[in-house]
């Protein structure tokens, strides 16, 4: 694999599990919204900075399923 795939593969990955994350906070009530993508503060804007703690614990489960 050159590097230049390596490095697509990397982007691609990486848009998936934000697209991911968006979704399932979506579905969860969570308002969001995707930034720049050069944004230093991150990829996904919560509105709400009251459902932090149900952001984290989405985030929590979507690690526990990529990990088993």
């Amino acid at each position: 694999m050159s590097a230049e795939d390596k490095i697509i593969e990397k982007i691609t990955l990486h848009r998936d599990i934000k697209n991911l994350v968006i979704q399932e906070l979506l579905a969860a009530g969570v308002q969001c919204q995707k930034t720049n993508f050069t944004d230093p503060n991150g990829d996904i804007l919560i509105v709400n900075p009251s459902d932090a703690a149900k952001v984290k614990e989405i985030i929590r489960n979507i690690q526990k399923q990529a990990n088993s």
